[in-house]
């Protein structure tokens, strides 16, 4: 006789003897039956974590990420091979600049971040003037009062420009500028 059998006889024993038992023992069943459920649930949920475990385990192994070779440039100064023709649209301060290369891959990243004397509106539309002047492709673009981007693309060339307020100059603007080089 298996369990689900078994339990279900002493249910309808249980059910039958309705009259004839006292109190003691039906608290008795109700132990059993609260006690069958507690093992039923129990058992539910270990077997349920292990399943999940296995499963979040085999997504958590990552081989393919690749990890760049950073190159910081001296504070103050932008880092070598940033583009001459990229102006820095009157820059008061050079907050940090670098690049990357990735391993396996010829593309190579220049990224400069400086303030700006001009506000961020001044900002955009030279920069995008500047784009169309230059022979850049406009991508995407995005305007508002928190902050403004630009992505521009020529061949295998890319550029993101995102500018917003200053916090160290009233009225002016921080950039940030990465120029992306598929081919070096």
């Amino acid at each position: 006789m298996d369990i689900f059998t078994n339990n279900f006889g002493i249910i309808f024993t249980m059910i039958e003897d309705f009259g004839n038992r006292d109190n003691n023992q039906w608290k008795k069943y109700g132990y059993l039956i609260f006690g069958i459920c507690v093992l039923i649930i129990a058992v539910l949920l270990v077997t349920n974590g292990f399943k999940k475990s296995g499963i979040d385990n085999s997504q958590s192994i990552v081989t393919n990420i690749v990890i760049p070779d950073i190159v910081r440039a001296n504070p103050k100064e932008v880092v070598k091979g940033f583009p001459e023709t990229l102006i820095l649209n009157s820059k008061t301060e050079i907050v940090g600049s670098y690049s990357a290369t990735y391993p396996g891959s010829s593309a190579a990243q220049f990224t400069v971040e400086f303030v700006s004397s001009k506000n961020p509106k001044v900002n955009y539309d030279f920069y995008t003037k500047w784009a169309t002047d230059n022979g850049w492709q406009i991508i995407n673009s995005s305007q508002s009062d928190l902050i403004s981007s630009l992505y521009l693309k020529k061949a295998a060339e890319a550029i993101n420009i995102t500018i917003r307020s200053s916090v160290k100059i009233t009225g002016g603007s921080s950039i940030v500028i990465s120029y992306v080089n598929l081919n070096k």
